[in-house]
């Protein structure tokens, strides 16, 4: 059985600098728990984070593209894998009835997350402050898409307020092979998710055609999600609302050091009124899509400021009626 383990806050954010993000006693004291006596498999970054030595108990299973690096290196009771067995690797795992676990980094748990039954998550929430400071993330959206939660228990430490919360696979997403389908709807939770049909122009679609680029393009993501996923859920619509905010002052960041983006990708095929009408978008959020487009090539630091200001508006207003 091929389960996850992750420590991680409330927007996927595991890792920083080559390190842990966050570490919690309680959380590494319930990691080993769980994992003693089983087997654990990481990528080559996890390997030399941990001090590039076996963990006590486990067998453990490192996966890389760069073998050679490890020739010189005592691993006793540890495995390393190549890129070239990946498909051996993932036999071993859902045909043994004994107990794997993916450990990390991000890469590994892109890669194993779609094969696992359970994940087993330490989840730092950062509330209000709506910032994570990582650059390497957990694929959150994935998790709460095709997992079900079964477990929750809240705790702290320090000023971090946090939750041990354990997910099993969906009934309809059982194997890999028809992970992602309802079968009522039809709807693909991967590359057609229901907050995203009954339209004509899908958002990533709009995102390319104007090519946002990755902050950017959240920025769009979330505005249009924000009411639709969790229908008559006005947290989850807020939330979504200040994860908008998040990545547009991430991008105004990226600005400021000297990043910009390529505008002669730009195809404009699709109109931004009549993207926004599709979406259905109120005028405010229709407007903070107008400027974050006008950031790739006009006026960027006003527009930037621009949209901010209009997010604000939209956040603020959401939190007098979720008050």
């Amino acid at each position: 059985m091929l389960s996850a383990i992750v420590c991680m806050d409330n927007f996927g954010g595991i890792g920083k600098d080559g390190d842990l993000l966050y570490k919690i006693p309680e959380d590494m004291k319930r990691f080993k728990e769980i994992t003693m006596g089983n087997s654990v498999i990481m990528g080559r970054k996890t390997w030399n984070s941990i001090g590039n030595k076996p963990l006590v108990g486990r067998k453990n299973y490192i996966y890389s593209n760069t073998a050679n690096y490890f020739s010189d290196l005592d691993c006793n009771g540890t495995l390393v894998c190549t890129l070239d067995s990946k498909d051996d690797f993932l036999q071993l795992f859902l045909s043994s009835p004994n107990k794997y676990f993916a450990i990390g980094g991000e890469s590994i748990y892109k890669m194993f997350l779609p094969h696992c039954e359970k994940v087993y998550a330490t989840i730092v929430n950062l509330g209000d402050r709506c910032i994570s400071t990582a650059d390497v993330f957990f694929p959150i959206e994935y998790l709460l898409n095709n997992f079900d939660e079964i477990e929750s228990i809240d705790n702290t430490y320090g000023n971090l307020s946090y939750s041990f919360k354990t997910f099993v696979r969906k009934d309809n997403c059982k194997t890999v092979s028809h992970a992602y389908s309802d079968p009522v709807s039809g709807h693909n939770a991967v590359d057609n998710p229901s907050h995203y049909c009954g339209t004509k122009y899908q958002v990533i679609n709009f995102i390319e055609d104007w090519g946002l680029g990755y902050c950017l393009g959240n920025v769009v993501k979330y505005i249009c999600r924000a009411g639709k996923k969790y229908v008559g859920d006005k947290q989850k619509e807020l939330q979504d609302l200040k994860k908008a905010k998040w990545y547009l002052e991430r991008r105004l960041e990226e600005h400021k050091n000297g990043v910009e983006l390529d505008s002669d990708d730009l195809k404009m095929n699709i109109s931004i009124d009549d993207f926004a009408e599709d979406q259905k978008l109120n005028y405010i959020r229709k407007k903070i899509i107008k400027n974050v487009i006008d950031c790739i090539y006009e006026e960027i630091d006003t527009k930037f400021y621009t949209a901010l200001e209009l997010l604000d508006t939209e956040i603020n207003r959401m939190e007098d009626e979720t008050a």
